[in-house]
């Protein structure tokens, strides 16, 4: 009895490490599921992304771990972890970089791609962005620091580059260049989207390269945080006025921050435009008589043959 006792000991010892080791090997072969902490608190949606290499047969393929955009912490606060998230290949970071220029990660601005001024750590906002980019500080003191990231997609347009100011640790403002990449971001969608601008201004120079004047167009979102520049697009001389037609533009510069700042157009401006090259932004009814809602109304049509006429003397310096 005592020797059967201690035999069936040794037979259960036995098969319970054969489940374990099972349990383990069946652990390590699972598909995981890598889950980035990068959608702002406000964001009402999750994007989901599952990249596939291309040229590889898919019988021959192994799923790769598919990435779910979460909310962030809470806003104002910094992680008490911080975990890299795995780095994209080239396949996998083009795929996501071209579904963010598509539809922004879900969220409308002054949301950025998941990261919302005013309330996303620039730590959050990082460890996503170094997934795919190359972030760069250009710029450090005691009160601020700007992040810049370089996103060397599509190839043939160079990088295209994104600058985050950040202040205690938080994303204060955001500014974007995405070459023409993004049409969602075209004069029309932005005016289908968020509606009637609180204010529109123009700027405009003699441009003696071209034989022509440059003209901008600044449409003010005043209390969504949002300022977008368009000042490519055809420009014709007509007499003694410059006609613009911004609904052709494709090049547009995107500048956020957060609507609980208090500002104007003049102060935001000075903070993002480059008044060296646009020396002047006049208010658009005061330099064309066209109002704002004429200007809304005239072109959210992208077909539109509508312009914008402004007198040249207006312009000369």
């Amino acid at each position: 009895m005592h020797k059967l006792f201690w035999q069936d000991i040794l037979v259960m010892f036995c098969f319970a490490y054969f489940l374990v080791g099972c349990s383990t090997t069946g652990e390590q072969s699972a598909v995981t599921k890598v889950e980035g902490n990068i959608s702002s608190p406000s964001a009402t949606s999750q994007l989901t992304a599952t990249f596939l290499p291309t040229g590889i047969p898919a019988s021959t393929v192994t799923p790769l771990p598919e990435i779910t955009f979460t909310p962030l912490v809470t806003p104002n606060k910094l992680s008490t972890t911080w975990t890299p998230l795995p780095t994209l290949s080239d396949d996998e970071a083009h795929a996501l970089l071209q579904e963010l220029l598509n539809d922004n990660g879900g969220c409308r601005l002054p949301c950025w791609w998941g990261i919302t001024p005013g309330q996303t750590t620039w730590q959050d906002a990082q460890r996503f962005l170094e997934t795919f980019t190359s972030i760069h500080t250009i710029r450090s003191s005691a009160s601020e620091q700007i992040g810049s990231a370089f996103i060397p997609f599509p190839q043939e347009a160079g990088t295209i580059t994104h600058d985050y100011i950040i202040r205690n640790g938080i994303v204060q403002q955001i500014r974007i260049n995405n070459y023409n990449y993004a049409p969602v971001y075209n004069l029309d969608n932005i005016l289908i989207d968020y509606g009637k601008p609180d204010e529109v201004w123009i700027s405009a120079y003699y441009e003696p390269r071209y034989s022509t004047y440059m003209v901008a167009v600044a449409i003010f979102y005043q209390y969504d945080g949002i300022l977008i520049m368009y000042y490519d697009g055809d420009v014709n001389i007509v007499s003694d006025q410059i006609h613009k037609y911004p609904q052709k533009a494709r090049y547009p510069f995107i500048y956020l921050w957060s609507p609980q700042l208090e500002t104007n157009f003049k102060e935001t401006a000075k903070e993002f435009l480059d008044l060296a090259a646009w020396p002047s932004f006049i208010p658009l009814e005061k330099a064309s008589g066209m109002t704002v809602e004429k200007f809304y109304e005239a072109f959210k049509n992208p077909d539109s043959t509508e312009f914008i006429a402004t007198p040249i003397d207006l312009w000369k310096k």
